[in-house]
């Protein structure tokens, strides 16, 4: 059986972005173009004014609420994963998604979703304070690296949202509202560029087509760029066999400290960027096990107890080096985890708009780029709504990726799961 290396992303920290203290809609002429200079302006000087944060201060809720949302992030994960097709997800942008929906529906399908998500003994502005607290802090835990958390809506002009959803979700969520003519191809541009600048141009297209019939488009964009603390030297990369077939891909070679772990299912290797507070754990399934297999042994409790026999060792990797990029569409997975109920016709999402919504689709566009410098991925989840451990001594560890591999990129003192992928070497 082909062996395969699943890579689970987990982003924590992204720095704000296009956050405006007044979440009125912008109303009236079609705006401008995103101006991309300004855009990357604001993005810096945020930066500089952010003061670092050592570790995430978290109520006892709050700390259950990472432990469930990593839940959801392996359900949406199993759900998603297609087999010997490298893909990557941000959990974490998706949740984002359900947030700021959960934010207009009814009392019963909030019930409905927040059982789904593991997050039923939590009220609305409780799960409110929790993201919000996220979208803050995150970014501050490490300004070596960089994570961008933005949040918009798109508002069709012959429509309008509610001013209690707008100012909800404008405040939390650090949300922009935007009137757009959806008839428009300006209006397909502006969103598109929208995405190109909260993601630094990684995403450039989440939408080709405007329904001129809908209500509204819901976007999140995830960005996180990290460089390794140990870092491949580029002249150390060598084409090497991958996988049953043997492909060559190119394949980086490092021998430094890492905490590693082998079990009955797979080997992990954790591997920190900047000032380590997030870092990638890469989970290499031992043979005749395939990623697809491994993937649906995932929980929370099931990867921390694996976590927890993670020691130093002077270790010898092999991964390779790639880039791996999707668009997913999510309907099926969010209803086959639970949450069905926000598609259903009977929910009106009477708390966003006074019109009868009906949610159509839910999608992502995610990209992934790992090289002997570090990583950089972003991630885009838009939806679409119509009216109608101890260490020990340090010992000797081999980890070759040389075959179908997982790998998550998160944060390191709560685990937080932004991206969540698998690479399977084409």
């Amino acid at each position: 059986m082909m062996k395969k290396v699943f890579f689970i992303s987990l982003f924590l920290g992204f720095a704000l972005v296009s956050c405006n203290s007044d979440p009125e809609e912008n109303i009236g002429e079609q705006p401008n173009q995103p101006n991309q200079t300004e855009e990357s302006v604001k993005n810096d000087d945020q930066k500089e004014e952010m003061e670092e944060l050592e570790s995430l201060i978290l109520t006892r809720a709050q700390m259950n609420q990472v432990s469930v949302s990593n839940d959801f992030a392996f359900r949406l994960a199993q759900a998603t994963m297609q087999s010997n097709t490298s893909e990557v997800l941000s959990p974490l942008s998706v949740s984002y998604v359900v947030g700021m929906l959960a934010n207009g529906v009814s009392e019963k399908t909030l019930g409905e979703v927040t059982a789904a998500m593991g997050m039923d003994n939590m009220t609305l502005s409780e799960i409110n304070d929790y993201f919000e607290l996220m979208l803050k802090d995150l970014p501050r835990l490490d300004l070596s690296s960089e994570l961008l958390q933005s949040n918009a809506i798109f508002v069709n002009r012959d429509y309008s949202l509610l001013d209690d959803y707008v100012n909800t979700v404008g405040k939390t969520y650090s949300a922009d509202f935007t009137s757009l003519d959806f008839r428009l191809d300006s209006s397909v541009d502006y969103i598109n560029l929208w995405a190109s600048d909260h993601t630094k141009g990684m995403i450039d297209e989440v939408v080709n087509f405007l329904n001129p019939a809908a209500v509204a488009y819901g976007l999140n964009a995830v960005y996180f760029k990290g460089s390794w603390v140990d870092k491949f030297d580029v002249n150390n990369t060598k084409d090497e066999a991958f996988g049953k077939g043997g492909k060559q891909v190119p394949m980086m070679h490092l021998e430094a400290q890492l905490k590693y772990a082998s079990n009955e299912y797979c080997q992990l290797l954790q591997m920190p960027y900047g000032n380590g507070a997030f870092q990638m754990t890469v989970l290499l399934p031992n043979e005749g096990i395939s990623t697809t297999e491994l993937m649906g042994m995932m929980n929370d409790k099931q990867f921390n107890n694996m976590l927890y026999g993670l020691s130093r060792c002077k270790t010898d990797v092999k991964i390779p080096r790639f880039e791996t990029s999707c668009k997913l569409g999510l309907n099926d997975a969010l209803k086959k985890i639970g949450l069905s109920s926000l598609y259903s016709p009977e929910e009106r999402y009477d708390k966003m708009s006074m019109e009868k919504l009906v949610l159509e689709k839910v999608a992502q566009t995610a990209r992934i780029r790992v090289d002997e410098e570090g990583s950089e991925a972003a991630a885009v989840t838009h939806w679409e709504a119509t009216s109608s451990g101890k260490e020990q001594e340090v010992k000797n560890a081999v980890f070759h990726a040389n075959r179908p591999f997982i790998y998550l990129i998160s944060e390191k003192d709560h685990g937080i799961i932004l991206f969540v992928g698998h690479y399977e070497g084409e």
